[in-house]
């Protein structure tokens, strides 16, 4: 098990005081805007000064070369090369799988670029690739999504699966959370308010079904059910969500 155990937050306020315990695999840490989400990977990455910090593997303390943290944004150098970029943080922090990371975000092609004419999502392909690059046991990932189009979107999610033993990312996307996560952390107001297994939240579905142009959305406490029946009747079935989870996180 993984313990984050953090308290802190900016100018003498507290705005995060959170403990909590998740298993091995992905990891969804969720909440509404402003909820705290940012901050807690901060002060778990220990980037931020922190009034308690505590992470830990089944008991034993997480050293810095064990965690690996990617940030909403920024630490690139406009003035660089893709290429020369890479290769600083490689020697700096390591990169044992550069050659892995480079392919999945497609950066063979940006390698002779200047980091500063790059495009929002291209930066952020270059910056996953700084933390993809790294062997850790626990990966803090903020916003990883954020700026990518689709295509990458998925390499992304795809990857996080293989990333390490813990992964905790946080994302707005509900359907990001379904198709990678194994647990769920809720934050609202700094603190957890649901940790758990995603299948906790599963209770009461979401269904999106479409048949020709007609697109309905229904709720149902026996999902499977629900989408024989619609698929009975002629429906696509294109979605089916936990309606709890996108309550939780708006």
């Amino acid at each position: 098990m993984l313990l984050i155990d953090v308290a802190g937050g900016y100018k003498g306020r507290l705005v995060v005081d959170a403990a909590f315990e998740v298993g091995p695999g992905v990891t969804a840490l969720v909440g509404p805007n402003g909820s705290g989400k940012t901050t807690l990977l901060r002060l778990a990455a220990g980037v931020l000064p922190a009034a308690r910090r505590r992470v830990a593997v089944e008991g034993a303390e997480v050293r810095p070369g064990d965690l690996a943290y990617l940030p909403t944004s920024g630490g690139l150098d406009p003035h660089m090369l893709v290429r020369d970029e890479l290769e600083f943080y490689w020697q700096v922090l390591g990169g044992e799988r550069r050659d892995w990371a480079v392919g999945l975000l497609g950066l063979k092609e940006l390698m002779g670029e200047k980091v500063g004419r790059l495009s929002h999502g291209q930066r952020r392909r270059v910056e996953l690739a700084i933390v993809f690059s790294l062997k850790r046991r626990v990966y803090l990932l903020d916003e990883p999504l954020k700026g990518l189009d689709v295509q990458y979107k998925d390499a992304v999610l795809s990857a996080l699966r293989e990333l390490g033993p813990y992964v905790i990312f946080t994302t707005h996307e509900p359907e990001a959370v379904e198709k990678v996560a194994q647990w769920v952390v809720v934050i609202r107001g700094g603190k957890p308010s649901y940790v758990g297994a995603l299948a906790g939240l599963r209770k009461r579905a979401v269904i999106r079904a479409r048949r020709g142009g007609e697109v309905v959305t229904v709720e149902s406490d026996d999902a499977d059910s629900k989408a024989a029946e619609l698929a009975a009747a002629g429906y696509t079935i294109e979605e089916i969500s936990s309606a709890e989870l996108k309550r939780l996180m708006t």
